[in-house]
């Protein structure tokens, strides 16, 4: 079986239909977007 991280979108059975939890993503893209701000307020 290939490792669900290494399939290509593709790949997946639920493909195109995918589903996602908000609750789920909501702290990683918050992260993400203050992680983003201060590598800008560095490069800048």
């Amino acid at each position: 079986m290939i490792n669900r991280l290494t399939m290509y979108n593709w790949q997946h059975s639920d493909w195109p239909n995918f589903t996602y939890s908000i609750e789920k993503v909501a702290a990683v893209s918050i992260a993400f977007a203050r992680e983003s701000g201060i590598a800008n307020g560095i490069l800048v």
